[in-house]
Parts: structure tokens; sequence; C-alpha cells
């Protein structure tokens, strides 16, 4: 069975169209397209009309593909657990049920009376404080990251092993990374865009050689992902970058996505023969931002 973007892209062959021209047809950019085809993002349910009115195929109803999955309302977020609470912390907290159970040796009176209370008001406030102290520490609330995410292979990954910024070296091209996202088609179909951006600075021409990306979910996996020059190049993408040349890399998912970050790592050789690789990883916002 062929994927999404295998039955997209031989539609719009099929066509006689061009990535460029499909884009114009339903006003989007071409990036879009491609990204769609390559499987780097989906498109929403609108855009999937839209396409099949265009190309004249029903995507909607093709048996043939693995359509976008658009009812994957699952994010696999953990739900924060604050546990059962602590049986000397919920006693001290309510003196006087404390008081109710003790056993019946009379009502103390007078000093007595007076030290009783005290030492309840101490319990209770030495609870509290430990309380507070342990949700500080725990913070029960906030969603746990994991340290590793593992693929399907066994393969771990670290944000760090993309966040790290290259050495620069004498004469060697460089390239520095930097960020672009947007949130496109507001409403129930939001997607969230992310452009990496890698820049030479050192005056040196680069040749790419080729692209992965690895997607971090909040889960704990990873799945990652190669694309070759000649892949890129597929996609009207230039791989050879000139002295303080640009090269730009987009993707995207559904607003609400399973996702926690995503990691990018080019590889290539200078005009000086130079293998170097370049990276970058970006964190996927979940409260709209951009």
């Amino acid at each position: 069975m062929n994927t999404f973007g295998e039955a997209l892209t031989s539609a719009r062959k099929a066509a006689g169209m061009t990535q460029d021209e499909l884009a114009d047809r339903i006003h989007v950019a071409r990036n879009t397209i491609s990204g769609w085809e390559h499987g780097r993002t989906v498109p929403s349910v609108e855009r999937l009309r839209e396409l099949s009115k265009v190309l004249n195929h029903d995507f909607l109803s093709d048996d043939s593909a693995v359509l976008p999955d658009h009812e994957s309302g699952s994010t696999e977020e953990e739900q924060p657990s604050f546990g059962e609470p602590d049986e000397e912390t919920s006693e001290a907290a309510n003196p006087q049920a404390t008081a109710q159970s003790s056993p019946a040796a009379g009502v103390p009176s007078g000093k007595k009376h007076i030290k009783h209370i005290r030492a309840a008001l101490a319990v209770t406030a030495a609870a509290i404080l430990l309380a507070a102290a342990v949700l500080l520490i725990t913070r029960p609330w906030q969603k746990k990251v994991p340290s590793v995410w593992t693929d399907e292979a066994g393969v771990r990954y670290q944000p760090a092993d993309f966040s790290a910024p290259a050495e620069r070296k004498e004469n060697a091209a460089y390239l520095r990374t930097s960020y672009k996202t947007e949130l496109t088609d507001p409403g129930p179909n939001q997607l969230f865009m992310y452009t990496y951006v890698f820049t030479e600075e050192q005056g040196i021409p680069f040749s790419i050689q080729r692209l992965d990306y690895v997607f971090f979910r909040e889960n704990g996996t990873a799945s990652q992902h190669t694309m070759t020059a000649q892949d890129l190049q597929a996609q009207s993408e230039e791989t050879d970058l000139p002295a303080y040349g640009m090269f730009d890399f987009t993707g995207g998912f559904p607003a609400n996505n399973p996702f926690y970050g995503v990691g990018v790592r080019i590889y290539g050789t200078d005009g000086n023969g130079n293998e170097l690789s370049f990276s970058g990883f970006q964190l996927i916002p979940k409260d709209g931002a951009s």
C-alpha cells in the first residue's frame, strides 16, 4: 500500500502539474506541497478536499494509500499525578479530626490546653511546609520530559546531540543555524510549521550531501529520517551553497501534536575539502506561540 505522499505525487504527475503549479492552484507555498509528498507534514481535511478537486483524485476515500491520520486526538501527554495524600500530612492538616480520634482522656484545661493547641498548630505548620517542599521538588503538575529518546531500531537520541554548536575552524565553511516557526490555517486544522535556516559565515562554499531529521515524541520515542542530496534536489532545494549562502529546511505537524521537538543535522563537504556537519534542535510549543 502506498503512502499518502506517494499517492499525491502520482496524482500530481498524472495531472501534468509541477509542485509550483499545484501550490498556486490551492494557494499554498511550494514547500508545503513538498512537505506533504515527502511525509514531513500532513494536509488538513479541507486541503485534502481541495487536492481531490484540483487533481481529480478522491484522496478521502483512496483505499490504495495510507491517508494522514486526522483523528489521532491523543497527544500521548502524561497527565500530572499528584498521588494519595500522606497519612501524617492529612491527619496533621485536620487537627479537629486528630482530636476526635484521640483516646478519651478528658479535655485538658488551662495552660495544658494552650500547650496542646500550640503543639497541634506546630505539627500542622510543619506538615504544610513539608508538603510544599515535596511539591516544589517533584513538581507533579509539570510534564516529565524524558532524558533519552529511543527509535524503533533501539537507537538513542538526545536534544543535546543536535543543539550543541559546531566547532568553527579556520579555512573551513561554517554554517550558523537559526529558526523560524509559524501557525497556519487557523481553526481545528491549524498546522505548526518549523523552518531551519543554515547560513554560511566564513566565505567558503559548502555542498550538502545528506540531511537527517529526528522527531522527538512526548512519550520518549523518536523516529529518524534521512534525505540525500538527490532527495533535496528533487524538491528544488539548492544543495550547493555559495560563500555566505543560505539553505532552509521546512516541515510541520498539526498544532495539536504529540511531538516534543525536532532535531536536524546536515552533512557535507566545503570548497577546501573539509567534511563537516551542522545541526540544530527546536522545541515544539504547545501554547500557540510562534
